[in-house]
């Protein structure tokens, strides 16, 4: 899976470049507050569930109107892990929560397309690579995943645009956020 997502970026860049209405890129930085919910079963005794506030920075390239690539990093805040004896299995485990830490950083596409004249819409697909910290060694993990999102993209000036985006890690971590995006 990871070999594909990086054949589709590289592809999805080299032909941004073949489009002769490609006159301009842009480079930009961006920075999103969020909540969203986790819920990851690593077996049937221990698990990492519960709501998040996190934020994300990055930056990214458009590669002319409707292209960009962008990397982030997230952070999505403390976690609650959870270690309980498997129902119908008696035995002397005593109920564990420790914190789990959770951060990642993702590489996306990202297509968009005007709605009006101010406002476009966007969906971005790319790879994210996260890692859980925990205070118990078991929770301790860390994994590669496919990520997308769809998300509203408002021009406030040329330089500066507002977005609110709904986003998905197959993680099983689901999202919404707000942030702003300066351009260069």
């Amino acid at each position: 899976m990871r070999h594909t997502m990086i054949s589709v970026f590289v592809i999805l860049f080299l032909g941004s470049f073949c489009h002769p209405a490609v006159a301009q890129h842009h480079a930009y930085v961006l920075g999103a507050i969020g909540n969203g919910d986790l819920g990851v079963r690593f077996d049937p005794a221990t698990s990492v569930r519960g709501d998040h506030r996190g934020f994300a920075l990055g930056g990214g390239y458009e590669f002319g109107k409707h292209l960009s690539l962008e990397g982030a990093y997230q952070d999505f805040g403390r976690q609650t892990g959870r270690i309980q004896c498997p129902p119908g299995i008696p035995c002397i485990l005593v109920l564990y929560d420790p914190a789990v830490d959770l951060t990642a950083v993702s590489l996306s596409a990202v297509g968009s397309f005007p709605i009006s004249g101010r406002l476009d819409g966007y969906g971005k697909l790319g790879l994210t690579r996260w890692q859980l910290d925990g205070k118990a060694a078991v929770f301790d993990d860390s994994g590669e995943d496919l990520h997308y999102g769809v998300g509203l993209r408002w021009s406030i000036t040329d330089k500066w645009k507002a977005f609110a985006e709904y986003s998905k890690i197959e993680l099983d971590l689901t999202g919404l956020s707000i942030g702003m995006r300066y351009g260069f």
